[in-house]
């Protein structure tokens, strides 16, 4: 079993010139960051491909939904722009540690899943995918339709402390106060206001079943 991640950024056309310049060293230093950190599940290490695009493989789908929200987070705190990510569980005929040797049913459908992605024409910063070919197919494309209706509604200020909660160690509204250098209170109200117990719990319900299926 197998987990190709693939992933473009959205808009890329109508980024401003010098960031479109920086972008690519800066994309190359999340996605080394995401090959040191998931180093032990990784069978094709993250890389830039086709300009905009990006993509790894993964030998357990556990991984799948915090690989994915690093990514979502750390191309918007690095360079403030959004990304769509497919995921895909499923076969490869040819399988390297080189991502451009490595081909197969799963590569073809998570770009498919993209260009899906794509023609919604949606800029909301949560476009994701997961194809697991289970029977719960249904059931994981309401979840993550359901967690894009929640989020699409978040201010750049809701997704900037939802973000330092799931940054700082020990995930503490006062630790994310702390970084960000405003009072708890004004965390938890934002919080609050974000709905960010359903978000957690969303993505931790998705991540509970995909680890089920390498059972």
């Amino acid at each position: 079993m197998y987990c190709v991640i693939f992933g473009d950024v959205i808009g890329s056309r109508t980024l401003e010139p010098a960031l479109r310049e920086a972008a690519p060293a800066a994309i190359e230093k999340i996605l080394d960051g995401l090959n040191e950190r998931y180093r032990a599940h990784i069978v094709s290490d993250f890389g830039i491909v086709r300009g905009d695009g990006f993509e790894g493989v993964l030998d357990t789908p556990a991984d799948i939904p915090p690989l994915v929200q690093e990514l979502i987070r750390r191309f918007d705190m690095a360079l403030g722009i959004r990304v769509r990510v497919s995921a895909v569980i499923g076969e490869l005929t040819v399988v390297s540690g080189d991502r451009n040797k490595s081909d197969g049913p799963a590569f073809h459908r998570a770009v498919a899943e993209i260009d899906r992605l794509r023609e919604r024409k949606s800029d909301h910063w949560l476009q994701v995918s997961v194809v697991t070919g289970t029977d719960a197919q249904p059931l994981v494309d309401g979840l993550l339709t359901l967690l894009s209706a929640l989020t699409e509604r978040w201010t750049d200020k809701q997704r900037e402390i939802v973000w330092a909660m799931m940054q700082v160690d020990d995930g503490t509204q006062k630790a994310a106060a702390e970084q960000l250098a405003i009072s708890p209170p004004a965390v938890h109200k934002q919080l609050q206001a974000a709905n960010y117990s359903a978000y957690v719990e969303a993505w931790q319900a998705l991540g509970d079943y995909l680890a089920a299926l390498n059972v």
